[in-house]
C-alpha cells in the first residue's frame, strides 16, 4: 500500500478520496459501471430511470464497502463512466462529497487528472468535473 495513503489520512481530511489512474494492487475493485449496466439492462427502462439508478447504485455501494484495520471503511471503484450518463441524474459530486465523509473512496478514473480537476475521457473532449472544494490524494 502507497504509504501517502495513511499519511493523507491521518490529516483528518474532510473528504477522504484517492484518485489514480491505475488500479492500486492492496484493493478490491467495483467495476461500477459493468455491475450498474447489467442490473439497468433487465429493468424496463421509464422515466423512472433515475430513481431505479440511484437505488441500484446504493445498493452496490453498500454491498462493496469493507473495513480495513489500517483504513477504515473503504470501497474501491473502477469503471466510473455510467455515473455520468445524463439520462441517470446522477450527481457523481454530490456523491464524492457526501459519501467521502466517513468512507474513503479509492477511484480508479480512466480520464485525465489535472490537479483537482478530473477529464472524462480527455481535456479536450469529453466531461470536465472540478473537486476543488474537496480534500483529495492523487497517486
Amino acid at each position: 500500500m502507497p504509504g501517502s495513503i495513511p499519511d493523507f489520512l491521518d490529516q483528518n481530511p474532510r473528504n477522504k478520496i484517492i484518485i489514480s489512474n491505475k488500479e492500486i494492487l492492496d484493493f478490491s475493485y467495483l467495476n461500477i459501471g459493468e455491475e450498474l449496466a447489467m442490473i439497468l439492462k433487465d429493468k424496463n427502462l421509464t422515466r423512472r430511470l433515475p430513481l431505479i439508478a440511484e437505488t441500484e447504485i446504493q445498493k452496490l455501494i453498500d454491498k462493496n464497502v469493507i473495513l480495513k484495520p489500517a483504513l477504515g471503511k473503504l470501497i474501491a471503484i473502477k469503471n466510473p463512466g455510467i455515473l455520468l450518463e445524463p439520462e441517470l441524474k446522477f450527481s457523481f459530486i454530490s456523491f464524492l462529497e457526501n459519501f467521502s465523509r466517513d468512507t474513503l473512496i479509492v477511484l480508479c478514473w480512466p480520464g485525465q487528472i489535472k490537479g483537482k480537476t478530473l477529464f472524462y475521457l480527455s481535456e479536450n473532449r469529453g466531461i470536465k468535473i472540478n473537486l476543488d472544494h474537496l480534500s483529495l490524494l492523487k497517486l
